[in-house]
């Protein structure tokens, strides 16, 4: 595992201790390819429609970077805001 899919792995753990989703585009022909969404844990991750997309393309879902993913889980007071406030 390189450094970076080290620190993919670690943001996702991030996410998921927050109740949160973290998914990545993933279709080379897409204009976002490699860019990352961010999404609240609803019960029902495997239905895109499903989730309460957090961050990200309200189209796409797609389009931060992984550092602008990793600013929105390790700092969950700071986007209480933007995570409805129920951390």
């Amino acid at each position: 595992m390189n450094n970076m899919e080290e620190r993919e792995e670690h943001v996702k753990e991030l996410a998921e201790k927050g109740g949160l989703i973290v998914f990545k585009q993933r279709d080379p022909r897409a204009p976002d390819y490699g860019t990352y969404g961010v999404a609240r844990d609803t019960g029902n991750p495997a239905n895109w429609r499903g989730i309460d997309l957090i961050a990200g393309d309200p189209n796409t879902g797609f389009g931060l970077s992984l550092q602008d993913v990793e600013q929105i889980v390790s700092n969950p007071e700071q986007n209480r805001s933007l995570l409805g406030g129920n951390l």
